[in-house]
């Protein structure tokens, strides 16, 4: 074995070793798995010249399609699943397209942040390759994210699991919509009783969050308990249970 292909072996143990990506994130929230993963190992970074803070966010993404993320826990290497698009007999399940380049967002917590990262690929860097590895990932916090990128968006409709689950007093969700689409996103008790309406209006295409802060439509905060969150938008629905826990 030659000294190179050592040396990144021994990364990914090391990775497997830590833990990999966190499921605590707060900030970026990528697209559903489709089950189709490539595995991107990000060896070291900074932001603005200092090293990433307790809680900072890593965002993989492919144009404006997040679909990777990482929270830095103290130390590096970090792994870092990026999921990919996959075909199925009806459709296509929103992911990175193979092929593209790999791009990166930062969130710093503290400042609260956000700035497009700027990779040094020692291995790979576009979507589908068997290993990419980035020595280092810098950012910079007066580049601000160009929000105006014209690349490909969400190609399916989808509302992700909330987070932090269980919750108090607030939680996120977050919503893909492939095109501008008129939505709904309701809070529902366990015995379908509405409890508070989130959305109902036409929303622009891209990937948005919204916010439950367990109130109802009065402003009144409920119980804790088991909700049921719904969207439905054109021909999908979708329903996560979410739990309040004051």
């Amino acid at each position: 074995m030659k000294k190179g292909q050592f040396l990144w072996m021994a990364v990914i143990c090391v990775c497997m070793l830590l833990g990999g990506a966190s499921q605590a994130q707060d900030h970026f929230y990528p697209v559903e798995n489709t089950g189709n993963v490539a595995t991107i190992i990000i060896v070291n970074g900074n932001i603005d010249g200092a090293l990433f803070n307790f809680g900072d966010e890593i965002g993989v993404y492919d144009g404006t399609l997040c679909v990777g993320a990482v929270v830095f826990k103290g130390t590096f290497p970090l792994s870092c699943p990026s999921i990919l698009e996959y075909q199925t007999p009806t459709g296509v399940l929103s992911g990175a397209k193979p092929g593209r380049d790999i791009r990166f967002r930062v969130w710093q917590k503290q400042s609260n942040k956000e700035a497009e990262g700027s990779p040094s690929f020692t291995s790979g860097g576009r979507f589908g390759d068997i290993l990419t590895v980035v020595n280092p990932l810098k950012a910079n916090l007066t580049s601000p994210v160009d929000e105006s990128d014209s690349q490909r968006g969400p190609s399916q409709f989808f509302l992700s699991q909330n987070h932090p689950n269980p919750f108090n007093p607030s939680t996120k969700l977050v919503y893909n919509l492939p095109l501008s689409s008129r939505i709904r996103i309701v809070v529902y008790d366990m015995y379908g009783k509405q409890i508070r309406t989130l959305i109902n209006g036409r929303k622009s295409a891209g990937q948005q969050t919204v916010t439950w802060d367990g109130k109802d439509e009065k402003g009144r905060a409920v119980s804790s308990g088991h909700y049921i969150i719904r969207m439905d938008a054109e021909n999908y629905s979708k329903t996560r249970k979410v739990i309040l826990a004051r």
